[in-house]
């Protein structure tokens, strides 16, 4: 069961205030939105240096905030979906999970909320 789901923004979460505006009610200072059986964290880089230090390299914090990522393949089965309100979106769906597994997708050119003021909340599954 996922029930703490991580997602990488800019410096300062500006993009919590969008949560706010839809209803969300902010936990804490530190950009946390609870629900009754998960949570959502706004996460960001604060210090470079830190974040690819040896300690940190593990979590490989930096490649997934920066955008730096080791590779545009998945890493897992997918298909293609293309969502007809925005057709310039390709997101690469898990291929073959259940309906008590968590929704996987992939998304290939790894567009940030924060900088795609057009793409709907909606998909933040």
């Amino acid at each position: 069961m996922v029930d703490h789901i991580f997602i990488c923004t800019a410096p300062g979460a500006p993009a919590a205030a969008r949560l706010i505006d839809l209803g969300l009610q902010e936990g804490s200072s530190n950009r946390r939105f609870f629900f009754r059986n998960a949570m959502l964290e706004l996460i960001w880089v604060e210090n470079p240096a830190e974040a690819q230090s040896e300690p940190a390299r593990p979590l490989r914090l930096w490649e997934r905030w920066s955008g730096d990522r080791a590779s545009p393949v998945p890493p897992f089965p997918t298909w293609e979906y293309r969502p007809a309100t925005t057709p310039d979106l390709l997101l690469h769906i898990a291929s073959g999970t259940g309906m008590t597994e968590p929704f996987w997708a992939f998304m290939p050119a790894g567009r940030r909320l924060d900088f795609s003021p057009d793409l709907p909340l909606a998909f933040l599954w």
